[in-house]
């Protein structure tokens, strides 16, 4: 009977349409989000160089902290899903003000860290000449990171309440003006004071305080937040949104630190392994955005379904989901192996096709194929493991994979095997393998058994 039911087709069909509607306003928002901080480097660049290239740092460093701050509140989503799924709706309140107070107290504590960017740059021996406009870049961006962990926090709460349209509407409202702001502010458009480099920043912190304000309002009157019990923050909540987030902010960090250390390493091997390098890179973040929307689907589906105590429609969902993941693997390889050549020179414009650049780059796209397709199976699996709360474990899969595998292979296989460039991809190829073994396999046994019992809120906290 169990059997029958997890394969009826229409069953399947229904969970895969439930996962498409929350995570493709999410992935369209991933990509928007990419388009906000292309639009800020491009600006930069009509500065000089040396302003984009002081910006960029400035710009990295603030992500980094970004995405270890925003695992906390995504750690508030299986919370809320779980909640909606029991019918505890009283609750909703109360755990959505843990999720924001967990998540903006990080916020204060890594906002300095951004605020000295321009210290770290001076240290590193950039030009003095720009460290007066990196400061002042740095301080708007420090400023910037508590809206945006707030805007984080909202974004939870509309993929619990599976309404992530909303947030896909939001933030295609803000790429025009952030580059209305941008133009304003660093270039005097509009009689606006030309500030430059710090232009950038107060456009940044403009759009996010805007962001933030309208999707805290969209939250405060929407019905669920009425329908919920009057309730602030409490202690163990916010402890709750800390175990349970913390370790989806270091996987973050993990795998973000690899990919920028990379881009560090490559230098060394010249400007052509740093183009192709470059292009490999913006195709990795575009196509990590469709199984990232599918991986946060199936944290909200799957932890709803557990709060329901249905342990079965648990497995069905992990099961859809990880079936999604395939066909965006499918995708995935099939494009950058067909299509290799004319992707390439989409970025790589005036490049002859015989150019030590065009040529490398055709190759580390051939490598990036398996990277991202095997990788969208990691990443959807960890998304159905959030659904349950099960952090800890795939954090220490994605470090023993990427750090304890695919660096030390990469470092050898570019330096003592002399592969350069393409000894790099083979070595995030090989994590990338490690960490979906490690993954996958964890999956299995989380969700292999028939029944799944009923869960609060913090039942499963920090496992």
């Amino acid at each position: 009977m169990i059997h029958r039911w997890i394969m009826t087709p229409g069953r399947r069909c229904d969970e895969a349409f439930a996962l498409l509607r929350i995570g493709g306003p999410l992935t369209l928002t991933a990509m928007a989000n990419m388009s906000l901080a292309i639009t800020d480097v491009i600006m930069m660049g009509w500065i000089g160089a040396l302003q984009l290239g002081a910006g960029a740092a400035i710009s990295d460093l603030y992500s980094i902290l970004f995405y270890l701050a925003a695992g906390i509140a995504s750690g508030g989503t299986p919370i809320l899903s779980s909640l909606i799924g029991a019918n505890h709706a009283v609750d909703l309140r109360r755990a959505f003000l843990d999720t924001l107070a967990a998540t903006c107290l990080a916020g204060v504590l890594l906002a300095p860290v951004v605020w000295h960017g321009a210290t770290v740059l001076g240290v590193l021996g950039i030009e003095s000449a720009v460290l007066p406009d990196a400061t002042r870049y740095a301080h708007w961006m420090a400023a910037t990171l508590l809206p945006m962990l707030v805007v984080r926090t909202c974004v939870s709460w509309f993929s619990a309440t599976q309404r992530t349209q909303l947030v896909l509407v939001a933030t295609l409202c803000t790429i025009p003006l952030n580059i209305i702001g941008n133009g304003m502010f660093m270039f005097g458009w509009l009689g606006a004071p030309a500030m430059g480099m710090p232009g950038a920043g107060v456009s940044s912190f403009l759009v996010a305080i805007g962001l933030a304000a309208g999707l805290l309002v969209a939250v405060l009157r929407s019905g669920r937040w009425r329908a919920a019990g009057a309730s602030g923050p409490s202690l163990r909540g916010i402890v709750d949104c800390w175990t349970t987030g913390l370790p989806i902010g270091v996987s973050s960090l993990a795998e973000y630190g690899v990919f920028l250390g990379s881009t560090v390493f490559m230098v060394t091997f010249g400007a052509a392994a740093v183009a192709a390098h470059a292009v490999a890179m913006r195709l990795s973040g575009v196509l990590f955005a469709l199984s990232l929307g599918i991986s946060q689907a199936a944290t909200v589906r799957v932890a709803y379904w557990q709060g329901a105590g249905d342990g079965l429609r648990v497995r069905v969902t992990a099961a859809t989901a990880m079936t999604i993941a395939g066909a965006i693997c499918l995708f995935d390889c099939l494009l950058l192996w067909l299509f290799a050549e004319p992707i390439v020179s989409l970025f790589l414009v005036g490049e002859d096709a015989g150019s030590p650049a065009f040529v490398l780059a055709v190759v580390l796209v051939g490598i990036l194929a398996p990277v991202e397709g095997i990788g969208a199976f990691s990443t959807v699996a960890i998304g159905a493991l959030r659904g349950l709360k099960d952090t800890r474990t795939p954090m220490v899969h994605s470090l023993a994979g990427l750090w304890g595998v695919g660096v030390p292979v990469a470092i050898y296989l570019s330096l003592t095997r002399s592969l350069g460039a393409t000894g790099i991809w083979w070595g995030l190829l090989a994590g990338s393998v490690v960490v979906t073994l490690l993954v996958v396999a964890r999956s299995f046994r989380m969700f292999r058994s028939p029944r799944q019992r009923p869960i609060d809120a913090h039942s499963l906290a920090g496992r």
